[in-house]
């Protein structure tokens, strides 16, 4: 499979098919290990230019229904930098580190900053003891833990999280 049959299968821009052209005459390797090795190379590019925000579930979030929140009457989503993300889990981490379920790269950001919690059917926010705190932006307060309202907006550090149930 050519670099350009890919490309429009999977709608791939100029610079991943010039990058999938050059990886396919570097070396022989099969079509579905290119298109996986040129989409990383891709993301890590958009990441570093600020393109693309991943969310990446921990393992116990895939694999482990314990943790899953499925049937729920209520959905809550969590906006950041003009992106939503759907939380899935009874327990969803933000924080700078790599395994937290929304990944935060940001000096200011704790490695686990915060955690959503969905408990007695309610969801609520908790400061995982975070060294910049979390910040209830209608009173300017900071918050150890707080029942998540619709519309509330937090500030970790100086970055402004917002929740809604509409998503």
């Amino acid at each position: 499979m050519s670099a350009e049959r890919i490309s429009r299968s999977y709608y791939l821009d100029k610079d991943l098919v010039q990058e999938l052209e050059f990886r396919s005459q570097e070396r022989a390797t099969s079509p579905d290990d290119l298109l996986s090795e040129c989409i990383r190379y891709y993301l890590e590019h958009a990441l570093r230019e600020s393109r693309v925000h991943l969310v990446s579930p921990s393992k116990e979030a895939i694999t482990g229904p314990h943790n899953s929140i499925q049937g729920l009457s209520q959905e809550l989503y969590v906006h950041y930098n003009d992106t939503s993300y759907l939380i899935h889990k009874e327990r969803f981490t933000i924080g700078r580190e790599e395994g937290c379920d929304l990944v935060i790269n940001h000096n200011g950001i704790s490695r686990k900053h915060c955690e959503v919690l969905y408990e007695g059917g309610e969801y609520m926010i908790v400061d995982t003891n975070s060294f910049n705190g979390v910040e209830f932006a209608q009173t300017k307060q900071k918050i150890s833990r707080r029942h998540i309202l619709e519309g509330d907006s937090f500030y970790l550090c100086d970055l402004e999280i917002s929740f809604s149930y509409q998503g």
